[in-house]
C-alpha cells in the first residue's frame, strides 16, 4: 500500500535560507521594503496615534493566525504597518517624556540587523568565536571605565530586571556560603537563608520585590528604608 502525501506549500513569505543567491537578493529587498515603511513611522509627527485601546481591539481579528493563507512579504509588511506602526508609540520623539524608553542609536540599530542575520549562539565557545572576544572587551572597557579593578568582571542582560535578578542571587548565594557555609545551587533551601533579608531604598524600582519573589525569599524579606529629599537612604 502506498500513500501519497501533497507536498506543503511554502508561503512566498518564507524563504528556505539566507545563504544562497536568491534569497540574500529577497533578504535586501525585504529590508528595504521595512526601510521604506520605518521612514514612514519615524517622520509622523504625533509621537502616538491616540487611538484608544478598546479601539485597538478590533484589529485583533486582522492578526489570526490562517495556515491556510499565503502571503507575500510586501503584503506582510503592509499588515504590519497597518496593524502595528500605525500605533506604535514613537519613544524617539522629542514630546514623548512618559516612560524611560529612550531613542534608539545608529549604531545600534546597524549592529543588531548584524546580529539578526549572523544569528550567533553565544553560550559556548565552539558556536560563538569571536563573538565572546567582543562581549569580553566590552566588559573591560566598562570596567575600566568605571574604575572596578582588575578583577572585575560581568555579564551582558536583557535589562535592569535582569540584572537585578542577577545581582540578588549572587549575592545571597555567596553571603550564604561565606557565613553559613550553604552552598544553595546544590543543596537548595536552608532555615538560615529564610531570615535572609534585602535593604533598599524606599525609591528602588518594583524589581527589587518581584525578584525577591523569584528567589523564593518573597516581598516580606524586602526591607524598604526611607529616603531624604536627596534621595539617601
Amino acid at each position: 500500500m502506498s500513500i501519497d502525501i501533497p507536498t506543503p506549500e511554502i508561503p512566498t513569505a518564507v524563504g528556505q535560507h539566507c545563504y544562497d543567491g536568491e534569497s540574500q537578493d529577497q533578504y535586501q529587498q525585504s529590508i528595504g521594503l521595512a526601510m521604506e515603511h520605518l521612514r514612514t513611522y519615524m517622520q509622523e509627527d504625533r509621537f502616538y496615534s491616540g487611538t484608544p485601546a478598546a479601539d485597538l481591539q478590533a484589529l485583533r481579528s486582522r492578526i489570526q493566525p490562517n495556515p491556510h493563507r499565503t502571503m507575500s512579504m510586501e503584503e506582510a509588511l503592509a499588515e504590519l504597518k497597518e496593524v502595528y506602526l500605525d500605533y506604535a508609540i514613537r519613544f524617539h520623539h522629542p514630546r514623548y517624556v512618559a516612560h524611560l524608553n529612550c531613542p534608539v542609536v545608529l549604531p545600534a540599530l546597524v549592529g543588531d540587523l548584524i546580529a539578526s542575520a549572523a544569528n550567533t549562539a553565544i553560550e559556548t565557545w565552539d558556536q560563538s568565536t569571536s563573538a565572546t572576544l567582543i562581549e569580553q572587551e566590552m566588559i573591560r572597557w566598562i570596567t575600566q571605565h568605571l574604575q572596578l579593578g582588575f578583577r572585575a568582571d560581568g555579564v551582558f542582560t536583557s535589562g535592569g530586571t535582569q540584572s537585578n535578578l542577577m545581582a540578588l542571587l549572587m549575592a545571597r548565594d555567596h553571603y550564604a556560603y561565606a557565613h553559613y557555609g550553604v552552598n544553595l545551587k546544590e543543596g537548595g533551601w536552608t532555615e538560615e537563608v529564610s531570615r535572609f533579608r534585602i535593604f533598599c531604598s524606599d525609591k528602588a524600582h518594583f524589581s527589587v520585590k518581584k525578584n525577591a519573589a523569584l528567589l523564593g525569599m518573597g516581598y516580606q524579606a524586602v526591607i524598604s528604608v526611607p529616603s531624604d529629599s536627596q534621595m539617601r537612604m
